[in-house]
């Protein structure tokens, strides 16, 4: 039997709530654990698996060079990117476009 794992603190807390899969592989998140985990529509969620349970978690915008999550991120697109790649990017692409 599955378990999801839900808390910002990473531990484990009974819900007593069990939720259908649909024909899409969907579950509904109860509105309860969406306002108590601050998780609004539109948010993006990491999905790992521990052993024989599922856990969700808030994605953490990390870069999409280095892949390190780091507090100076620049949105490019649909994707992040740090301050050192953008600048190490731009150097190695100097006239590159000129």
């Amino acid at each position: 039997m599955a378990r999801i794992v839900m808390s910002s603190d990473g531990a484990t807390r009974p819900t007593g709530i069990s939720r259908p899969v649909d024909e899409l592989g969907r579950i509904v998140l109860p509105v309860e654990l969406r306002r108590s985990l601050d998780i609004k529509e539109g948010d993006r969620m990491s999905i790992y698996t521990a052993g024989n349970s599922i856990v969700l978690e808030k994605a953490t915008p990390r870069c999409a060079v280095c892949g390190i999550e780091k507090y100076e991120l620049h949105q490019l697109g649909n994707c992040h990117i740090c301050t050192v790649c953008a600048k190490r990017i731009a150097v190695m692409t100097e006239g590159v476009w000129t």
